[in-house]
């Protein structure tokens, strides 16, 4: 069973019960429910972003009677792969599946190499994502 045919049913469970859920979803639950990547969602990570505004760039990534599931949109969801690759080096597949641009690459770098006060931190920020670039497509 995929992951879309077990929210659905949970779904209806709540239904039943009148219920819901509403949840918000990163990393590769979101990514499998957008239809980017396929995986089950047994690691979905619960987003909780600085930016006063974050809820307004939401994106609905399934629907139901009684539960509704929002990811980032797509700037803010690149930045918290971005940050995540960065910090903890296990979300490169999630980074080239979502084929960021070299202009979304050299934005998030200039935002990226500020989140953390390591004094190595910005070096490692730039040459992770001059990997990255490089995975997807941008050459040097």
């Amino acid at each position: 069973m995929n992951p879309t045919e077990i929210i659905s049913l949970f779904d209806k469970f709540l239904v039943e019960r009148n219920l819901g859920l509403e949840a918000v979803l990163i990393g590769g639950a979101a990514l499998a429910l957008h239809g980017v990547i396929t995986r089950d969602t047994r690691d979905c990570d619960i987003i909780e972003p600085e930016l006063e505004d974050w809820r307004t760039r939401l994106q609905a990534a399934y629907r139901g009677k009684a539960i509704t599931l929002w990811s980032p949109g797509r700037e803010d969801f690149l930045l918290t792969k971005l940050f995540a690759l960065c910090d903890r080096g296990l979300d490169l597949g999630d980074c080239v599946a979502l084929r960021p641009t070299r202009e979304e690459l050299a934005a998030a770098a200039a935002w990226g190499v500020l989140q953390d006060a390591n004094p190595d931190w910005p070096a490692h920020v730039r040459a992770t994502f001059l990997d990255l670039g490089r995975r997807c497509g941008h050459g040097v």
